[in-house]
């Protein structure tokens, strides 16, 4: 069947009639380009394509037709290397664009590689974090160390308000007094209610340091991953917390002991008095003397008179000072008995308020002390491990983009010769396409198509 296609450059027809306008008409509807041959049906009978074409076509025309129908057998080849060169021509300056971008970035992050102030800022937060801790508890103990408001001083007081009565010692070089110190019970406790209550304060500062570190290191952190840079574990941050067992231990004793004394109780209280009392009659017998005195300066009658009444008023005055004397101590004894105990209790409970305000002064200074410098030294090691974090970074990334760009520069160089390669190749696709449609013209002539 005959198909109307621009393709065809011969067409052969077999004559089964007589008639030989019939084929030439035939022939006459084939595409201007195409060449007619007409042969008759006893021609073609028995022959095969290759036989038929040999009666019908001379045979330098035959090699001629052949040489044209590889030429045009090439011809498609030109429009596939034609989208080859292209494609490899946009993937080549898609790759140089990409290539570029990239040196622009890399350029963009060797400029932002200065993370000075970065550095200084989490510096400052640091800074800040460390002196608000610091002046926290100095204010703190401030507080707690305050004279009958502070907490301790309240305990203190509060514990010592139990204290009630002493431990009596009889001492052999005072036969009249008794010794009194503070009950070695009493005095144990007041000294485990010091070590424990300073204790739980120290405890509470522990927890309450390291939780503001951990929040401070998670948050430091998070920016120093945000930024890519390389975190701080606490291994590096951390130095050994203070020990508060240290502290209660080295400042919660007794650097001074309550000791006193007091009169003996019983008939000894009243030998004390009546001695002291014994001086005051000796001075009202003493004023009399004089009067007794002058009374002896003569054996006259009212010189015997006088004497007689001094001595009768100097014995009536003693008995009746005696009399009250001893009335008045069985009074007065009770009385000074209470007083002194008192006044020893007193001195006894402000020795002891004294040793705890001590204690508690000492372990809160010592404790402030060691917190400021676990603060400065956990501050410091933060930052040293940025620093080295951030300079491991540095170099890390300074490598990395001289290598990219020594590969950005290596793919610059190939994506350059690849793109001339590819534009040597589509002129040398061009001269050999215009070659080709030039030979094409020529077997065309020749075969007179």
């Amino acid at each position: 069947p005959y198909k109307q296609n621009e393709q065809y450059r011969i067409g052969i027809f077999i004559n089964f009639t007589d008639d030989e306008r019939l084929a030439q008409s035939v022939s006459r509807q084939l595409h201007y380009r195409v060449k007619p041959f007409i042969i008759k049906s006893e021609e073609a009978e028995g022959k095969n394509v290759q036989e038929i074409l040999q009666v019908a076509v001379e045979a330098p025309l035959i090699d001629k037709l052949k040489r044209y129908n590889y030429l045009s057998s090439v011809k498609p080849l030109f429009g596939f290397m034609k989208e080859i060169i292209d494609a490899e021509n946009l993937a080549a300056n898609t790759r140089k664009l990409l290539n570029t971008q990239n040196a622009n970035i890399t350029r963009k992050d060797e400029q932002g590689m200065n993370n000075n102030d970065f550095v200084q800022s989490i510096r400052q937060v640091m800074q800040k974090n460390a002196q608000e801790l610091d002046k926290n508890f100095k204010i703190k103990y401030e507080d707690l160390n305050k004279p009958n408001t502070g907490k301790f001083s309240m305990l203190a007081a509060e514990r010592v308000s139990l204290l009630e009565d002493f431990e009596r010692t009889v001492l052999a070089e005072k036969s009249e007094k008794v010794q009194t110190t503070i009950n070695a019970k009493f005095q144990k406790e007041f000294l485990d209610m010091v070590a424990r209550t300073t204790t739980a304060e120290l405890g509470k500062d522990e927890a309450f340091i390291k939780s503001s570190f951990e929040d401070l290191l998670t948050k430091v952190n998070f920016q120093l991953k945000a930024k890519g840079i390389k975190t701080i574990s606490e291994e590096d941050a951390y130095v050994p917390f203070p020990d508060k067992s240290r502290t209660v231990s080295t400042y919660c004793y007794y650097n001074r002991l309550y000791t006193g004394e007091l009169i003996k109780k019983g008939a000894m209280e009243y030998f004390v008095a009546l001695r002291d009392y014994t001086g005051l009659i000796m001075v009202v017998g003493g004023l009399l003397a004089p009067l007794s005195i002058i009374a002896s300066a003569s054996d006259s009658g009212i010189f015997k008179s006088i004497a007689t009444w001094v001595k009768a008023s100097t014995a009536i005055i003693s008995l009746l000072m005696i009399i009250y004397g001893i009335y008045d101590l069985r009074r007065r004894i009770p009385l000074k008995r209470k007083e002194e105990f008192e006044r020893e209790l007193t001195k006894a409970k402000e020795m002891m308020l004294q040793e705890s305000k001590r204690m508690f002064s000492e372990s809160s200074r010592d404790w402030t002390t060691n917190i400021s410098n676990w603060i400065r030294d956990v501050s410091l090691n933060i930052s040293n491990t940025l620093e080295k974090n951030l300079k491991e970074l540095q170099t890390t990334k300074v490598s990395q983009m001289n290598n990219e760009k020594t590969q950005q520069q290596k793919l610059g160089v190939t994506l350059d010769n690849m793109l001339r390669g590819i534009q040597s190749a589509d002129r040398q696709r061009d001269t050999m396409q215009t070659r080709h449609r030039d030979m094409i013209t020529e077997l065309e002539k020749d075969l007179k198509l």
